[in-house]
C-alpha cells in the first residue's frame, strides 16, 4: 500500500473522543495487531483502542489541510504511523469537490 485515501472525516463532527482499534487482546493476556477473522477467535477477543482527542467542526468545503482543526491532524498523523504510509486524499464532505489532495497518486 503506498497512499490512503480517508473518506467521511466530516462524520466524526463534534465527537469529543475518537478511537482508533490498534490491536486484538487474547485471553491469555497477549495483543496482536493482526486482525483474524475466525468466528470462534473473534468471540474472544477484545479491541484495543487508543483514544484521541475529537474536533467540533469541518467545514463542508475545506480544501486546505492548514485549516483542519489541531486535533484531526494529530488523529490523521498517526493512522499514517499506524498504515505505515502516506494520506494521499480526504474527504471533508459528501460533495466530490470536498477534498484535500495532499499527494498526487494517480
Amino acid at each position: 500500500m503506498t497512499d490512503l485515501a480517508i473518506t467521511k472525516l466530516d462524520v466524526l463532527n463534534g465527537f469529543e473522543k475518537i478511537y482508533i482499534c490498534t490491536g486484538y487482546r487474547y485471553p491469555d493476556g497477549s495483543v496482536s495487531n493482526q486482525f483474524v477473522s475466525d468466528h470462534d477467535v473473534l468471540t474472544k477477543i477484545v479491541p484495543v483502542y487508543e483514544e484521541h482527542a475529537g474536533w467540533e467542526n469541518i467545514a463542508e468545503d475545506c480544501a486546505d489541510y492548514a485549516a483542519l482543526p489541531k486535533e484531526a491532524k494529530t488523529f490523521l498523523k498517526r493512522v499514517e504511523e499506524i498504515a505505515g504510509t502516506r494520506i494521499s486524499l480526504i474527504s471533508t464532505g459528501p460533495d466530490r469537490r470536498a477534498q484535500i489532495l495532499l499527494h498526487d497518486f494517480f
